[in-house]
């Protein structure tokens, strides 16, 4: 097959030849995975980032140059490969950044919209998997449940926790 392929939202497309394996979905995303022609090697590609997608016919297509089609080797995991391809060249380094007031508006403005993304992120993980953060079971075999205590009296109508 060919295709063309788009890297970045900030590249130009470029033209691909592969021979495909299958299509993985990784983190909300889907990704074609197989034999870059071009290349002589595994890839996987983003396929919202494919543009004008063309499966070939040998009979009207000259694949000579490429050789028979490429199978994946055996016990291949499309998932494990595609998860590999994406940390490649991926390494995270803490910044501290000082700027004057006044400056870099847009990068402060991403590093608000980040913080709140993390929070969201954060606030989500949480509500999806209550329990993950709690404290084991066994360690609280002998700890009384809050607001179940006998002696337990909920606070009077009209107050907050706290205040009186």
């Amino acid at each position: 097959m060919s295709f063309y392929y788009q890297r970045t939202s900030a590249s130009d497309y470029t033209e691909r030849w592969m021979d495909p394996w299958g299509i993985v979905t990784n983190r909300d995303r889907l990704y074609l995975v197989g034999h870059d022609l071009d290349r002589d090697a595994p890839r996987s590609f983003r396929i919202t980032r494919i543009s004008e997608l063309e499966i070939l016919n040998p009979e009207t297509t000259d694949l000579e140059p490429y050789g028979p089609f490429h199978e994946p080797p055996p016990d291949t995991n499309l998932q494990q490969l595609v998860i590999n391809q994406l940390r490649q060249g991926m390494t995270l380094v803490d910044a501290t950044l000082t700027i004057e007031p006044g400056k870099a508006d847009v990068l402060r403005s991403r590093a608000h919209q980040t913080r709140r993304h993390l929070q969201t992120h954060r606030r989500r993980r949480r509500l999806a998997h209550p329990t993950s953060r709690r404290t084991s079971p066994s360690r609280n075999r002998h700890r009384t449940p809050r607001n179940s205590h006998p002696n337990h009296q909920p606070p009077p109508q009209g107050t907050h926790h706290g205040q009186a």
